[in-house]
């Protein structure tokens, strides 16, 4: 195993503490530190030292791919590191930009290098560069356009004359087309006309920021951004970006086309092993409107993932859709056209992630103590079945079976106790309502059976006798 030296980045933008407080150093850092790179990108490889060598993890990685990587990997990504992670550290603005999808990396790649084509060098290579951010601290990003009603709906807030034209296009153009549309009459407004509209727009956001309202945090953005990027076009084309702020260990993934710009906060970034970005607004670097027009893509959804906690000894944070937790079982797939469906095994949880049960009277076997009298409430299907077992219940139990009062109605006595007998009739119930359970089991999702065993779903000894399996997650 060798230690990874990674690469500081030294943007404008950077922190002069966050990275140095991270990696332990002195603080402030002599200058600013954005970026934190530990992958064998050529613009800035990690370092390490192998066999009194000091080399670059490129120069190790495309000396012996098949080594290194694994057959399989190297094959797939042509013998190169596939992805490129990076802590970013920002402490102002970071320009309004979007990423390719692979097809329009190559394309431009390749055109760039013959000459044919007709960008200004934005392409650093022939990747993709989709991300994945993880926020360390409060997070604040634009990422994605926003729909059209809440974007006209932004800007009108503003009450500024010279943005109906923008309006006028987000209401009459169809479709996702309306927001490529009002973004290009921003940022190709013509020079004499812009200065006055950005000014008058941030003096707006100025007087908006401060009147609570559903979209005061994004106003306040702009007024902070001009501070950094006085007179920039990006500045009224952020609006037409959604504002969020991501909570520390929250994520956002944002896909190739997405356009975004990241205003502070440090976090973690895993993506491809790609520096093709190419700009619009709220930088000193090079601009290329036309380019960024083309490749972005207005239907780019960014999604924002919570992370789940699994169940388990240690704190485990999963960060995907939902699916199937470790203790819930699936049943087969069913042939099509013949065979009965599989019938889903019942599981029994550990007892901290057990909802409360629904019925009253009688004690848990596994907390060894009273249940709380309704607790949380039921679903309208558990309290039709609860309601119909107890106006059965003396019909269920022996004629010498004692009850106990529930509310207004008696319910019997948990069985296998003293002064109740288990009869026929039980059996009967427990496998009437087993089998609905198992016939609609996503009526059944906010369940859980303490009482089932985890191997055949059938009632413990001593259990009550409406029971049903366990839910299972499709």
């Amino acid at each position: 195993m060798d230690l990874l030296h990674p690469i500081i980045k030294p943007y404008s933008w950077g922190s002069r503490d966050a990275l140095a407080r991270l990696q332990g150093r002195d603080t402030p850092s002599p200058g600013p530190e954005a970026e934190l790179w530990l992958g064998a990108h050529p613009s800035g490889p990690a370092h390490l030292t192998r066999d009194g060598q000091t080399l670059t993890l490129l120069d190790v990685v495309s000396g012996d791919p098949d080594q290194e990587l694994g057959r399989e990997c190297a094959a797939r990504f042509d013998g190169r590191l596939p992805f490129l992670l990076k802590i970013l550290a920002a402490e102002a603005p970071l320009s309004i930009q979007v990423h390719p999808d692979r097809k329009q990396a190559r394309a431009a790649f390749a055109a760039q290098h013959t000459g044919t084509g007709t960008g200004t060098g934005a392409y650093a290579d022939d990747w993709p560069k989709p991300e994945l951010l993880c926020a360390l601290t409060p997070f604040e990003v634009l990422a994605g356009f926003r729909v059209r009603e809440e974007a006209v709906a932004v800007l009108d807030g503003l009450d500024v004359p010279g943005l109906r034209p923008v309006t006028a296009l987000l209401r009459t153009a169809d479709g996702d087309a309306a927001l490529t549309a009002a973004l290009r009459a921003v940022l190709d407004r013509p020079a004499q006309h812009r200065d006055g509209l950005v000014d008058e727009v941030v003096r707006a956001c100025d007087r908006s920021a401060r009147v609570p309202g559903p979209h005061a945090g994004a106003y306040d953005a702009v007024v902070r951004m001009a501070r950094h990027h006085p007179g920039d076009p990006g500045l009224v084309a952020s609006l037409l970006l959604r504002h969020r702020v991501l909570e520390p260990g929250t994520a956002l993934f944002m896909p190739a086309g997405g356009l975004h710009a990241y205003l502070r906060g440090v976090g973690v970034e895993v993506m491809a092993c790609s520096d093709n970005v190419v700009r619009a607004g709220l930088t000193s670097k090079q601009v290329d409107v036309p380019e960024l027009l083309r490749i972005t893509d207005p239907a780019a959804r960014v999604p924002v993932v919570h992370p789940r906690t699994l169940p388990g000894p240690g704190s485990t944070l999963v960060y995907a859709p939902h699916r199937p937790v470790p203790g819930r079982h699936r049943p087969a797939a069913r042939p099509r056209g013949r065979g009965p469906a599989a019938r889903p095994r019942s599981v029994v949880l550990p007892a901290r992630l057990r909802p409360r049960d629904h019925r009253r009277g009688h004690r848990d076997p596994f907390r060894g103590g009273p249940r709380r009298q309704r607790a949380t409430a039921p679903s309208r299907k558990m309290t039709t079945l609860s309601t119909d077992a107890r106006r059965t219940g003396s019909r269920l139990a022996s004629p010498a079976t004692p009850t106990v009062r529930d509310g207004n109605r008696a319910a019997p006595t948990p069985p296998d106790t003293p002064g109740h007998r288990r009869t026929e009739r039980d059996t009967k119930c427990t496998q009437h309502l087993t089998s609905e359970a198992r016939r609609s089991p996503e009526r059944w999702s906010t369940t859980r059976d303490p009482f089932c065993t985890a191997s055949s779903g059938r009632p413990r000894p001593g259990s009550p006798p409406y029971a049903w399996p366990a839910p299972w997650t499709p």
